[in-house]
């Protein structure tokens, strides 16, 4: 049975963040945020794990997918998968390709 505690949630003083034991705990970030378009799922794997050996736990992807986010112009992202969200498609395909 999944656990009902949020795995990051905020501090009691609401200035912090803490894991489910109530630990507070530092945020390490990276911004691969072209990632989606530039990368197969296989590279992001390659990526995150590499990251995560290294002591990241957080990291800022952008979703919106076009060409000036370094998307295929259409929406698409590498391997011409439909990104989370286009701004000129009516329905928006969702992707789960990439966790840590």
């Amino acid at each position: 049975m999944a656990s009902s505690t949020p795995a990051v949630q905020i501090g009691p003083t609401g200035r912090y963040l803490v894991d489910q034991s109530n630990v507070p705990f530092k945020l390490v970030g990276n911004s691969p945020q072209a990632i989606i378009g530039k990368s197969s799922v296989a590279q992001a794997d390659q990526y995150f794990a590499d990251r995560q050996a290294r002591g990241f736990n957080v990291l800022w992807i952008t979703l919106l997918c076009d060409s000036y986010t370094y998307c295929n112009a259409g929406g698409t992202t590498f391997g011409s998968v439909a990104a989370v969200y286009h701004p000129r498609r009516s329905v928006n395909a969702q992707i789960d390709l990439f966790r840590i």
